[in-house]
């Protein structure tokens, strides 16, 4: 994310030629420079305090051309996660600006923005991937470096598949044991059949229907949920599910015994962990099998055409070499091998 932040001082070096006065600290009269504060704290990644004095700069102009303040901001807010300000800032800059190597950094930055608000906890937005792939084959086009996000996006593109099919509206899955609680956001359960991804609008009930923290889920609690999107994660073998509700079969008031703290709950987790390790192991030796199986079949189908080949090449061999037998012989042999008649009398006439 530093590099990312970064970025921008080098393109912007590009314009300074243009606005000599803004190079320096404070003008001429004192007042203070806002645009190179916002350097300043953008080179110690205090983004939010960046786009402040930028925008004050741009409110007291200190910048001379407009677009010369999307391009200070543009990067700021990729790292603050406002996408939709982020890809407003980079085409503003695109349009605006001559310089083709400028063009092509706005362009890989830009597709940058759209991946970066493709990617959700348990899919890829088909739509904004694209927007990404075009802008980044415009980077590359204008001769920009894009192998960096690419690599990063086929990453995702590999456990996240772009067409994501839900599954039925509104799942339910009944009586699943919480088996980890990673965050806040991610619980496993099932054993590790599931993955809960929960967001703002996730409600969570207990057993007499009082709405609860999410912090009141322990692991080995009984849970019901509703599933609005899933998809079946190719890399961990779990579905994966964005959650709209969570119905906690007991009641929240009644306390459940915690582990001395954090030790059971720890040994928990490694050992469930470990199992979901060897299944994928069990899972791996199987498939080594399946496939050695199938090589081996493979073989045996192959040898009859093999012998059928050989015996192939045998016969044209010799063919050849009674070919080559018969080039050799006198003019009046070879007739009398192709012409057998003639040998042992006269022939007779009719």
């Amino acid at each position: 994310m530093k590099g990312l932040l970064n970025t921008v001082v080098i393109i912007f070096s590009l314009s300074l030629s243009t606005a000599p006065a803004l190079s320096e600290t404070k003008k001429s009269d004192g007042a203070v420079n806002y645009f190179v504060e916002g350097i300043k704290y953008r080179g110690e990644g205090k983004c939010e305090e960046a786009v402040k004095s930028y925008q004050t700069a741009r409110k007291i102009k200190q910048f001379k051309a407009d677009w010369e303040y999307h391009l200070a901001v543009a990067d700021c807010f990729v790292a603050l996660k406002r996408y939709d300000a982020a890809i407003d800032a980079y085409t503003r800059v695109i349009d605006a600006a001559k310089n083709k190597a400028m063009q092509a950094e706005m362009y890989k930055g830009r597709g940058r923005a759209y991946y970066f608000k493709a990617v959700k906890a348990d899919k890829l937005d088909k739509k904004y991937i694209d927007l990404a792939q075009k802008d980044l084959q415009d980077a590359k086009a204008l001769g920009a470096d894009i192998s960096d996000v690419e690599n990063i996006m086929s990453a995702d593109m590999e456990v996240k598949p772009l067409d994501t099919r839900a599954t039925e509206s509104n799942q339910l899955f009944s009586s699943q044991q919480v088996t980890i609680i990673e965050s806040q956001d991610r619980i496993i359960a099932g054993e590790g059949e599931y993955v809960m991804y929960l967001s703002a609008e996730t409600v969570i009930k207990d057993k007499s229907g009082r709405i609860i923290p999410a912090s009141e889920i322990r692991p080995g609690d009984s849970v019901d949920f509703t599933c609005l999107t899933s998809y079946r994660n190719r890399a961990d073998g779990m579905l994966h599910c964005s959650v709209q509700a969570i119905t906690l079969n007991r009641d929240a008031s009644a306390k459940v015994p915690t582990a001395a703290s954090g030790e059971k709950n720890k040994d928990d987790s490694n050992a469930f962990y470990i199992k979901l390790i060897n299944q994928r192991l069990d899972r791996i030796d199987m498939d080594i099998r399946e496939l050695r199986e199938k090589q081996e079949q493979n073989k045996k189908e192959a040898k009859p055409v093999k012998k059928a080949k050989i015996k192939k090449k045998k016969m044209k061999r010799k063919r050849s070499e009674v070919k080559k037998q018969q080039t050799a012989l006198p003019e009046s042999q070879k007739d009398a091998t192709q012409n057998p008649d003639s040998q042992g009398g006269p022939s007779i006439k009719p």
